[in-house]
């Protein structure tokens, strides 16, 4: 059998898409259609129907990439050594040390960090979001505090801050990857309008913003000793704030993987570490 019918397949497999794996190949559609009804043929089964205007893998065509994609991760892991990419959120990044993957921060849509862990684009992801999906894993890791902080030189607020001061101060608001909401308004209990004068997804971003103005941010717990390296106040909230649950997400088919549970365990030590 031709392993490029078998490459084909796995392409369109996990992309879902005609268009898409003949643009990650560099063939045509119809090319990429060619080789599908030839591997069909060798088989004697059919591996995809329409829907539409999409595609739907047949079960045959879902036991079969689960076969093949098992060989492929041995073969890549007898050529060369595994280095697997991971899709995480910046302020979890200076938690981790030496270890052996490629760190992307990760992308602000759900349905592009769902997708990407389905079709394998992504083989790990630590991230707040809650997913729940059959071909997914999710391992909570730690849950995570959020506190306050303050210029160091700030001309009102020293070390304690009541509601009505807080309220009356100007702020920076941390933004959540996925909807954009200010992170503020999902964490607290009663949240009231607030003055923000800028709106970040960056926690760095946000410390020095803070460390050169007036205005009061929220960051997460972890992150206490980069803030005072800034002479930043870390101030407790005058409310109660809801902790932040961080997962380890990945594909089932990683479940079993020798290197990716080290790894996992890894990252899961190091962040767990980070928390205390």
């Amino acid at each position: 059998m031709d392993l490029n019918l078998l490459d084909t397949f796995m392409k369109v497999y996990l992309n879902e898409s005609y268009s898409k794996a003949s643009e990650e190949i560099g063939i045509s559609q119809s090319a990429v259609s060619q080789r599908i009804k030839k591997l069909e043929g060798e088989l004697g089964k059919g591996l995809f129907v329409k829907k539409g205007r999409t595609i739907e893998a047949t079960s045959y065509a879902h036991h079969m990439a689960q076969k093949l994609g098992s060989l492929r991760d041995l073969v890549r892991e007898a050529i060369h050594d595994v280095r697997y990419k991971v899709y995480i959120q910046e302020a979890l990044v200076y938690g981790l040390k030496n270890v052996n993957a490629i760190l992307i921060d990760a992308p602000k849509s759900e349905d592009t960090l769902i997708n990407d862990l389905r079709s394998r684009k992504v083989d790990l992801v630590v991230d707040s979001v809650g997913i729940v999906d059959a071909c997914i894993i999710r391992e909570e890791v730690a849950t995570e505090r959020m506190v306050m902080i303050a210029s160091g030189s700030h001309p009102r607020i020293q070390g304690e801050i009541t509601p009505a001061e807080f309220y009356s101060e100007q702020h920076i608001a941390l933004a959540t990857r996925r909807s954009n909401s200010d992170l503020f308004n999902l964490i607290t209990v009663d949240p009231q309008p607030r003055d923000i004068v800028y709106r970040t997804n960056s926690v760095a971003s946000l410390m020095l913003y803070v460390s050169s103005s007036d205005y009061l941010g929220f960051v997460p717990q972890s992150m206490s000793d980069y803030a005072k390296s800034l002479q930043l106040q870390i101030i407790e909230p005058p409310f109660e704030l809801q902790p932040i649950t961080f997962n380890l997400l990945y594909h089932r088919s990683f479940e079993k993987d020798i290197q990716h549970r080290v790894l996992r365990k890894q990252i899961m030590k190091q962040l767990q570490a980070s928390f205390t």
